[in-house]
């Protein structure tokens, strides 16, 4: 029988480019009924995430929280019945989305900035009513925008610093 003709490879795809996205950070501090409850419940956690973006008017799936105690020193074996609890949360929105993910980040910053503690506290009451909460103090990060590299760009950049 004949020899197989030798196949030619496919070309490899090029990498799809990762998506660009606009993201900033922030932290609340809140005083709670029970505070290592708090911090090892997953529905205190997934409330939290929908408390910060029903005020910044995003979708949770945007939203990302880690809660962690503060000043946890435990005096011996008894649970402290309250205390602080720090939630640093990261808003990332994704290029793509409708409205521009740049407008659509800044905007959600400025109402997180614009919210009053009252009225998080309020919201957290609401949405968590196992816990007593209120929001001691809260702190809204920069905005930056990431946009991946793409070929041009790194010609660019490399020409400037090295004035080709």
């Amino acid at each position: 029988s004949a020899p197989t003709p030798a196949q030619t490879p496919a070309p490899t795809p090029a990498p799809t480019p990762a998506p660009a996205y606009a993201t900033f950070s922030g932290e609340l501090e809140l005083s709670v009924s029970d505070p290592s409850a708090f911090v090892e419940d997953p529905a205190a956690k997934s409330a939290t995430e929908e408390v910060i973006a029903e005020k910044a008017e995003v979708s949770a799936e945007y939203v990302d929280v880690t809660l962690s105690i503060v000043g946890s020193r435990r005096l011996g074996t008894q649970r402290r019945l309250e205390g602080s609890v720090k939630v640093d949360y990261t808003i990332t929105v994704p290029e793509g989305v409708d409205g521009g993910y740049e407008s659509i980040a800044a905007a959600a910053r400025s109402k997180l900035k614009k919210v009053s503690k009252d009225e998080l506290g309020t919201a957290f009451g609401n949405k968590i009513p196992d816990y007593t909460i209120a929001v001691t103090s809260a702190k809204v990060g920069s905005l930056e925008t990431v946009q991946p590299d793409d070929d041009e760009s790194d010609d660019d950049s490399f020409a400037a610093q090295h004035g080709v």
